[in-house]
């Protein structure tokens, strides 16, 4: 089966980030990340391109969870058979 994670980021901490990264790409197929406009979008590209199933997409704006996950989804879909979204959050 074909499963696919989109997850939803914005600013995350890499050091709480990356752990959670690496167990989703050991539990799906692909893993399609969605900037929402990081600060650091060089990293997070750097650190998805470290796994060999992990998409960097960058929405370009902070455009909200609805719209970043609409494009994660949409980019994800074709050829998928089951979709996980997951918005990180995470906050002190």
């Amino acid at each position: 089966m074909n499963v696919v994670a989109v997850i939803i980021i914005r600013d995350p901490e890499l050091g709480r980030f990356r752990p959670i990264l690496d167990r989703a790409s050991k539990q799906v197929g692909r893993v399609v990340v969605v900037d929402n406009d990081s600060r650091s979008k060089g990293l997070l590209r750097d650190l998805c391109g470290g796994f060999g199933n992990c998409d960097f997409i960058e929405v370009g704006f902070s455009s909200g969870v609805a719209h970043a996950l609409r494009v994660g989804v949409n980019y994800a879909s074709n050829g998928c058979e089951a979709l996980g979204a997951y918005n990180f959050k995470y906050t002190s």
